[in-house]
């Protein structure tokens, strides 16, 4: 019984490492999809907001360190896009509400 429990806990270990290297390939996909204008900001923030998530909250499951890196780096170059986009949001909600009280 416990080696049935050992064998399920390890298929389900290396089942999550496939799923989390899945995901940075496919943001890694949508990144490069986004830089080359091919999706606009909102698709790239809809497909990439719970696959960030799931990283993070996953980061100890991927097998490597060589892919550790490689998710943290991509989860660095997402969250960094939309930070960068947030900033302008808010940059350009200020100048039109200036707009307005002029």
């Amino acid at each position: 019984m416990i080696d049935l429990y050992t064998s399920i806990v390890k298929r389900g270990r290396a089942m999550l490492s496939l799923l989390t290297e899945c995901t940075v390939l496919m943001l890694r996909v949508i990144h490069e999809m986004y830089r080359e204008q091919r999706i606009t900001y909102e698709e790239f923030r809809n497909f990439t907001k719970v696959k960030i998530q799931f990283l993070l909250e996953n980061l100890n499951s991927i097998s490597t360190e060589a892919e550790r890196r490689k998710a943290t780096d991509i989860i660095n170059k997402c969250t960094s896009l939309i930070s960068q986009n947030n900033t302008e949001h808010m940059m350009n909600v200020i100048c039109f509400n200036s707009d307005i009280l002029q």
